[in-house]
């Protein structure tokens, strides 16, 4: 099955991505667009994995995390793009965390990988939300206007992330369909 380990934050972020995406539509900015509902920070992807073996890897990751609890808050940044603004793919919002502790939770997820035998990603963890991908080339390039941290402004007060899911994704022609096949506490 097609499935990822994330951070659910469609009910605290949701609503800040909706108002994101209308501002970035009344920019001018033409991309897919992401639905609310899905927002989440992917820790870890599979392009088919078992779901026996999901299994497994939820167990593991339930024991790591009941004897090291961690307390992680995060809050929404500004918008970038992936790989750069000349030529962007993806626009996404940046999570911002103090302390350290979502980055102990990427280390933790990526060993709990390793010891099953899977390969983690060897490039540096960037903390962000999808909100759009782009398919065609922009001639004239993005407003710069969207780059402003006031384009985008933080939401007040940091949210607490008690769980990462476990999800399996179903493409469709429509669009992708997420559901939640386990969740592990983590704090």
């Amino acid at each position: 099955m097609r499935a990822f380990l994330a951070l659910d934050l469609s009910n605290s972020f949701g609503k800040a991505v909706e108002d994101t995406i209308k501002k970035l539509k009344e920019s001018g900015v033409h991309a897919s667009f992401v639905r609310s509902e899905q927002v989440h920070l992917t820790l870890a992807f599979f392009e088919d994995i078992p779901e026996m073996t999901a299994q497994e890897i939820t167990r593991e990751l339930k024991e790591r995390f009941a004897q090291n609890r961690l307390q992680i808050f995060v809050s929404l940044g500004n918008l970038g793009v992936f790989p750069d603004r000349k030529q962007p793919r993806l626009i996404w919002r940046e999570i911002v965390e103090k302390g350290g502790a979502l980055h102990n939770l990427k280390r933790t997820v990526d060993a709990a990988l390793r010891s099953f035998g899977f390969p983690v990603e060897g490039r540096t963890f960037k903390p962000h939300l999808t909100i759009a991908r782009i398919k065609e080339r922009h001639s004239a390039g993005f407003p710069e206007s969207i780059f402003q941290p006031d384009f985008s402004p933080p939401l007040t007060g940091p949210t607490l992330i008690k769980e990462l899911a476990f999800f399996k994704s179903v493409l469709t022609p429509s669009g992708p369909i997420y559901s939640v096949i386990s969740r592990i506490p983590l704090a």
